[in-house]
């Protein structure tokens, strides 16, 4: 049994994933499973430029310049010009600290409001901070071209918006600039102390001290397999595949068949959002009840997500096998309960397969 404070000790940034352009001045997405829109001036020309929404934009993946660093990443281009433009950022929900990463910076980029503080926390030489307010980008034309690099942008209490506005210097090559921004913050996990494997079908662990428990479908093959109580299992330690990585953890394994079989995930307490680390999954995983969000995290090639409820993982012989990643599970309010089925493809290679399980939570 693994002890509290080693199912509690992961923390990782998460980046928001930004998922559409709603027009040449605004772009919308979701950080933690919450709603997250950046907004511009509007004018002739816009203010929000390309918006990646694939999850392809490389920019952020040096590791001597981000903090993290993103190999793959969500993108928003915003433009500068000599006159100088404002932007908010709107959260659903209150955050503490966010984290700006900053690629092709050859603006001004100043943070108006009272009691708001910029840190650099890495970057190039041409990433420079003055004071605390002021982030200026020099022109260069690279690659990597301007400034680059990663802030943290903090308030003296938890908030919901950040103003900052971007121009061009007077003496810049370039009178406009496409600046690439990402926004994330850094987010403590907790994950379940596997405790017992209670039958063939059933096993019980503990979320933050409370009871949880995962229950799968009687009949004449297990359901539940092997669960790991010791903090041994490793096939979650990969940091470009698991959000947070755990290079130790526990897990249950979860058999799956031709035959679609539902299971249900039952918490003593309600949660709001949650983590499913899944590896090895060579099956169609899917989120049948009204109102389920998932999202993919992070994850290989093989995990791939269809719609918001659909998770397919591709069996392969590996090492690592079949599909591998992380998914947020979230609803439209607190809850107690996830159910979800599980399947073999039918023209999948195996009619059998042995799916890996860890479950967690953000703080």
């Amino acid at each position: 049994m693994a002890t509290e404070q080693q199912v509690m000790a992961a923390e990782a940034l998460i980046a928001v994933d930004w998922t559409s352009r709603d027009s040449d001045r605004m772009a919308t997405g979701r950080l933690g499973g919450r709603k997250v829109t950046i907004t511009g001036p509007s004018g002739p020309s816009p203010s929000v430029g390309q918006v990646n929404t694939d999850n392809e934009h490389t920019d952020f993946g040096t590791a001597s310049v981000f903090t993290p660093p993103l190999p793959a990443s969500d993108a928003v281009e915003l433009r500068s010009r000599r006159e100088e433009q404002e932007f908010i950022v709107q959260f659903e929900t209150e955050v503490q600290d966010i984290i700006f990463d900053l690629s092709s910076l050859g603006s001004i980029m100043t943070f108006p409001e009272p009691g708001t503080t910029v840190t650099k926390v890495s970057g190039d030489e041409r990433l420079t901070l003055q004071g605390t307010t002021v982030v200026t980008g020099q022109q260069f034309n690279g690659p990597p071209s301007d400034g680059n690099g990663t802030v943290r942008v903090s308030k003296s209490g938890p908030f919901k918006t950040v103003k900052f506005r971007v121009r061009t210097a007077a003496d810049s090559v370039s009178p406009d600039d496409g600046i690439h921004l990402q926004i994330g913050r850094t987010t403590r996990f907790e994950f379940v102390d596997w405790t017992s494997r209670d039958s063939d079908r059933m096993a019980t662990g503990r979320l933050g001290g409370r009871k949880v428990t995962i229950t799968g479908p009687s009949g004449q093959s297990p359901s539940v397999g092997q669960v790991n109580t010791d903090n041994e299992h490793t096939d979650f330690g990969t940091a470009s595949v698991f959000t947070p990585p755990l290079p130790a953890s526990d897990a249950v394994e979860l058999r799956s068949r031709r035959e679609e079989q539902e299971f249900i995930v039952q918490f003593e307490t309600e949660v709001q959002d949650i983590i499913f680390d899944l590896s090895s999954l060579g099956s169609i995983m899917t989120f049948p009840e009204p109102g389920t969000t998932v999202t993919k995290v992070s994850g290989d090639e093989r995990l791939t997500l269809q719609g918001t409820t659909v998770v397919t993982g591709q069996q392969f012989n590996g090492p690592p096998s079949d599909g591998n990643g992380t998914l947020r599970v979230s609803k439209s309010g607190p809850f107690k309960t996830v159910k979800f089925r599980v399947k073999t493809a039918a023209d999948s290679v195996s009619p059998d397969d042995g799916i890996h399980l860890q479950i967690g939570r953000p703080l």
